[in-house]
């Protein structure tokens, strides 16, 4: 495909279903108008929101017992039989086979997901990583995504990608400091407060990320570690740049709708500093101390 063909096709599929498709239409418009505040957690400002249409996705079964259970073809939301009639897709081929769809749930403006046409397991393998690069490359301006299946991933039994455009999220510019790890820069975001793996373009980039996901903390050797992936190219670089939260936990303790509580699921895009909450309450309720907590709950040591 002709560098940055793939761009323009998803951004008019978004123009085409904003107009044919009147139920995402109209969440579109209620995501445009959800409130908004910011909140400072030891000098990185995190964007909170309130979307209500997220309690779907934040609320799934996702333990791998019910990714057995529920995860046949037959049942899955991903599959193209189980979709909206309305639903219309982009499909792009590189080493995989993959459809691009918007997401019709979005949390920002420009959000697609990204379908392997494929009924597999979300995992990020090799040949994933390949793909995952290359998407970055066709598609400029926008960060693509994956959440492990223990990590964000609702529908974890059906491979998929996601891709917003960066200027969408608070992920801003990454400062690099520290020394290698795993093939990798120890760094911080300017707007992440949690460890994270860089790892930059340059020879076998694909191998040497898959490398240090094998070298992550892992508790059960028959999935994957826990992680949430980011990769984007930066502004007249032509290498991408690939990000590895390690994660600890799926949901952090005060998960719930008790007292206290907050009914939050991190994904990557709450690790990209935009924290998204369904329940009003919870919105207008949140303090920088709640998330500083669960941060340091789901995330793990490098």
């Amino acid at each position: 495909m002709i560098m940055g063909r793939l761009k323009e096709e998803i951004e008019r599929l978004m123009e085409e279903q904003l107009r044919q498709w009147p139920e995402f239409a109209g969440r579109v418009e209620r995501m445009r108008s959800q409130g908004e505040r910011r909140l400072d957690v030891d000098g990185h400002t995190l964007i909170v929101r309130d979307n209500p249409a997220r309690i779907i996705s934040t609320t799934a079964r996702v333990t791998m017992e019910a990714a057995h259970r529920d995860g046949s073809p037959d049942h899955c939301m991903l599959c193209p039989h189980n979709r909206p009639p309305e639903q219309r897709p982009v499909t792009w081929r590189h080493g995989g086979s993959w459809q691009v769809l918007v997401n019709p749930y979005p949390i920002v403006e420009g959000h697609y997901t990204i379908v392997s046409e494929r009924h597999e397991p979300q995992r990020l393998t090799t040949d994933v990583i390949v793909d995952m690069l290359q998407l970055t490359r066709e598609l400029p301006g926008y960060v693509v995504t994956y959440n492990g299946p223990r990590c964000g991933a609702s529908i974890p039994w059906h491979l998929h990608l996601q891709a917003m455009p960066l200027a969408k999220v608070p992920l801003g510019s990454v400062v690099i400091s520290g020394e290698d790890i795993a093939g990798g820069t120890l760094c911080s975001h300017t707007m992440l407060p949690l460890p994270c793996l860089v790892i930059k373009g340059g020879d076998n980039h694909a191998q040497r990320v898959s490398k240090a996901i094998t070298e992550l903390p892992n508790d059960d050797k028959t999935l994957e570690p826990m992680l949430n992936a980011m990769a984007w190219s930066p502004t007249g670089e032509s290498e991408p740049v690939v990000v590895i939260v390690p994660r600890r936990r799926h949901r952090p303790s005060c998960f719930g709708t008790g007292p206290g509580q907050l009914l939050w699921s991190p994904g990557v895009i709450d690790l990209m500093g935009l924290v998204t909450l369904p329940r009003r309450e919870d919105f207008d309720a949140v303090t920088a101390d709640q998330l500083r907590q669960a941060y340091a709950e789901i995330s793990a040591p490098l």
